[in-house]
C-alpha cells in the first residue's frame, strides 16, 4: 500500500508540475497578445499626433470648424414687423395715389390755340370733357368740325361737304388736318390700316368725316380706298359724284375683282360706293366675301377708311368692327351721355381698338 501512495503522489506532483507549466505558457501568451495590443495602441496614438490640423485651409486639406452649440436665430424682422411694414406701406401708397393730381390726356398733335378761334372750328367744350371721360380715349381733333350740310349753297363744283376739294386753302379745313396728322401718327404706331369711322346715332357727319380724311391722307402721298359700308343710307357716291349702280353689295355677291373709282383731283385715291342696297346687309357684312374683300384692299392700298351705319340704330358696324383694325368714334355737340355710354359699352364687349373720337 505504501508502494501504490508514493505511485500516486508521484503522479499528482507530475500534473501539479504539468499543470503549472501550462498555467505559465497561458500567461506568458495573454502577456504577449497585451504587448502586442499595446504596442499597436502606442503606434496608432503615435499616428494620430502626427496629424497637425491646420486653422488656415489649404488645397487638397480639410479644415474642421468647431460646431456651433447655441440654438439658431432668425434673421431680418419678425413676423409682427413685417405685417406693419406692410400695412404702413400700402397706407402711404394710397395716400399718393389719392391726393397725386391726374395729369388730362392730352391729343397727339393739333392746332395751336391761338389759330382755333380763326380757323372755323368750335373750341374744345365741357361736352368734349364728358366725351373724353366716357370713352377714356384720346381726342383727335381739339376742336369741333363745323360739317356742312349739303344744300347750304350751290356756288361750288362739287358737294358741299368736300371741303378739302372746294376750299383747299380755307380756315375750316384746319381741323380737318389736324384729324389727319394724328391718325397717320395712330396708323404708323398700332399698325391699324383698316378703320372704321362710326358713331352711336345717325347724323353725325361720319361720310363727310371720311370724304376729306381720305382726300387729305392722299394728298400727302399715302394710297387710300375709301368704302361706304353703309347699306342703310348711303352718301359716299353724292359727296364724290359717282354712280351707284355697282360697288360693295356687287362685289360681296359675286363679282370678282373690285375697280375702285379714282377722282381726277386725287389719283392716290379709290372710292368703292356701296352700290345697290342689299336685302341682308348684316349677314353680307359679315360673310367671308367681305374679309376677303378687306384683306385685298389692305394689300393693294396703305389705308383703308369705311363709312359704317351708326352703333345703336343698327347692328352692321359692330359686325364690321370685329373684321376692322381700328375704329374712330364721332359724337355731336349735345349728343345725350346715355348714347356715349352706350356706344362705349358696345366697342368694349368686341374689344375693338379705338384710336381715338371726334366731336361735331
Amino acid at each position: 500500500m505504501l508502494t501504490d501512495a508514493r505511485t500516486r503522489l508521484g503522479k499528482t506532483q507530475v500534473q501539479a508540475q504539468e499543470e503549472e507549466l501550462r498555467r505559465q505558457s497561458a500567461l506568458s501568451e495573454t502577456e504577449h497578445r497585451l504587448k502586442a495590443v499595446e504596442e499597436l495602441y502606442s503606434e496608432t496614438l503615435r499616428k494620430l499626433e502626427g496629424l497637425e490640423i491646420k486653422q488656415d485651409t489649404v488645397a487638397g486639406k480639410i479644415q474642421v470648424l468647431k460646431k456651433e452649440m447655441a440654438a439658431p436665430r432668425p434673421i431680418g424682422f419678425s413676423f409682427a414687423q413685417r405685417e406693419l411694414l406692410g400695412l404702413l406701406s400700402g397706407t402711404l401708397l394710397a395716400l399718393v395715389l389719392l391726393y397725386t393730381p391726374q395729369n388730362r390726356h392730352q391729343g397727339l398733335v393739333t392746332v395751336s390755340d391761338a389759330s382755333i378761334l380763326a380757323t372755323g372750328g368750335l373750341p374744345w367744350t365741357s361736352d368734349t370733357e364728358v366725351i373724353h371721360r366716357i370713352m377714356q380715349v384720346p381726342a383727335l381733333s381739339k376742336t369741333r368740325l363745323a360739317l356742312p350740310m349739303p344744300g347750304e349753297c350751290d356756288t361750288h363744283p362739287h358737294d358741299d361737304r368736300l371741303i378739302a376739294v372746294n376750299e383747299p386753302n380755307s380756315r375750316k379745313l384746319e381741323p380737318f388736318k389736324g384729324l389727319k396728322t394724328n391718325l397717320q401718327i395712330l396708323i404708323a404706331e398700332t399698325g391699324a390700316r383698316i378703320v372704321l369711322v362710326c358713331s352711336s346715332r345717325s347724323g353725325m357727319g361720319r361720310s363727310t368725316l371720311v370724304a376729306n380724311t381720305g382726300y387729305l391722307m392722299a394728298q400727302d402721298g399715302y394710297s387710300v380706298a375709301v368704302v361706304d359700308a353703309n347699306f342703310r343710307k348711303p352718301s359716299l357716291h353724292r359727296i364724290f359724284d359717282l354712280e351707284n349702280h355697282q360697288g360693295l353689295s356687287t362685289n360681296l355677291c359675286g363679282t370678282p375683282n373690285p375697280v375702285l373709282h379714282q377722282p381726277i383731283f386725287s389719283p392716290n385715291l379709290g372710292i368703292l360706293p356701296s352700290g345697290p342696297i342689299p336685302p341682308n346687309p348684316s349677314e353680307l357684312l359679315g360673310s367671308k366675301s367681305m374679309i376677303k374683300l378687306l384683306d385685298m384692299l389692305k394689300r393693294r392700298y396703305d389705308v383703308v377708311l369705311i363709312d359704317t351705319p351708326p352703333f345703336l340704330e343698327f347692328p352692321d358696324a359692330g359686325i364690321l368692327t370685329s373684321i376692322s383694325s381700328g375704329v374712330v368714334f364721332l359724337s355731336r355737340l349735345g349728343e345725350p351721355e346715355k348714347d356715349v355710354q352706350a356706344s362705349r359699352d358696345f366697342l368694349k364687349n368686341l374689344r375693338s381698338n379705338v384710336l381715338g373720337f371726334v366731336q361735331t
